[in-house]
């Protein structure tokens, strides 16, 4: 009788006892990169000096630096050739292989006259390098009057 009363207590304290529940763990990781930033280093998009179109113009002005006028057009002034295109520079984690969108905008368009097309000299290439430069095209109505004009454009870059 002891011994069937023994088994039947180490069965019922087995039932009573038995696991329930179970653990497991996993670890956690993060790694926080530097924050990307940009500068503007040099320049600014100056399509420089030009006479009035006698018909509505677009004057191109390249990420390198290059002005052109529409053919046929009078609009060259020989004396005032200088132009200047912005040169910024990004900083970004050199840890990481990444590469950075361009994002190019027209924030404050100059009155009478406006800014369209803009083009940064990385196009068609990965963007990873540290500087670069900004180009647009400038829409002249005809008869524009004379005056000096300004406006402003926004770069951004973002982590891909």
């Amino acid at each position: 009788m002891k011994k069937i009363t023994f088994i039947l207590l180490a069965l019922i304290s087995g039932t009573v006892f038995a696991q329930n529940s179970a653990n497991a763990n996993a670890a956690v990781n993060a790694k926080i990169v530097e924050p990307i930033t940009i500068t503007l280093s040099s320049g600014s998009l100056d399509f420089g000096t030009f006479a009035s179109p006698e018909s509505d113009a677009a004057v191109v002005l390249t990420p390198a630096g290059q002005r052109t006028f529409p053919e046929n057009s009078e609009m060259l002034i020989g004396a005032y050739l200088d132009v200047s295109v912005p040169e910024f520079t990004v900083s970004r984690d050199n840890n990481v292989t990444t590469q950075y969108s361009i994002g190019l905008a027209v924030t404050d368009q100059p009155d009478g006259v406006s800014v369209s097309d803009l083009k940064h000299s990385l196009e068609g290439s990965a963007y990873s390098a540290e500087s670069f430069t900004v180009g647009g095209t400038l829409n002249v109505p005809a008869g524009q009057t004379a005056g000096t004009y300004e406006g402003t454009i926004n770069v951004t870059v973002t982590y891909e």
